[in-house]
């Protein structure tokens, strides 16, 4: 009866958890639908050539004049001007997008985010290191459930890191180690450069519901 009662509160809680992504995604239609009533179009792709591929084939239908207007979500698009540069066509169209790096000059999201991750553990490390805390390596079995000593204070010790300058902005991570605030900055091509225009920050609220999401630290 136990088991049964508490497989019942997890799926209970599981579909509370799925109920607050519904909103989300629901919010984030909603946001869409009204950009593309206004004449945006929104594009997606990991490959900044297959953006320029789509404006090269809009300019040949001459999609890429002043009345139009486009939103891309590749967190590199600044680099694109590399592409645009060396074009014959003339692109006349609004582009937008979104970027997370905060460095000068900018650099790729990708090397951007592994710079932080570094500067995380090293300084986690350091810190473990100045309270007396030494991390050795265990031979474990995982398959029994066996648990990494080391791996526990160093993911309390992660979680525990702020950092007010990195390469993608503040640092700093709730109780289920998910970050707790992040901006991207809204950015818009204008005289044949990217700049910022805006800047939207987001809040990572605790869910209660969060399966799994407990760590039980010393």
């Amino acid at each position: 009866m136990d088991h049964s009662i508490a497989q019942l509160d997890k799926l209970s809680r599981f579909l509370r958890y799925i109920d607050r992504w519904l909103v989300i995604l629901i919010i984030l239609y909603s946001m869409i639908r009204i950009l593309v009533l206004f004449g945006f179009q929104i594009l997606h792709s990991d490959k900044l050539s297959v953006l320029f591929q789509f404006l090269q084939q809009a300019s040949a239908l001459n999609m890429t004049t002043s009345r139009y207007s486009y939103i891309f979500t590749n967190m590199d698009l600044f680099l694109i001007e590399e592409y645009i540069n060396t074009a014959s066509s003339v692109f006349e169209c609004n582009i937008s997008g979104f970027r997370i790096v905060k460095t000068d000059p900018l650099m790729k999201t990708e090397v951007g985010l592994t710079s932080d991750a570094v500067a995380v553990v090293g300084k986690a490390l350091t810190k473990l290191r100045s309270d007396g805390v030494h991390i050795a390596a265990e031979t474990i079995v995982c398959e029994e459930g066996g648990v990494w000593t080391g791996g526990v204070y160093l993911n309390r010790a992660i979680r525990q890191v702020e950092m007010e300058t990195s390469a993608t902005g503040i640092l700093n991570f709730n109780e289920t180690g998910q970050r707790s605030m992040l901006v991207l900055d809204g950015i818009k091509r204008i005289n044949s450069q990217f700049v910022k225009k805006s800047a939207w920050q987001a809040r990572a609220r605790k869910m209660a519901n969060d399966l799994d999401a407990r760590s039980n630290l010393p």
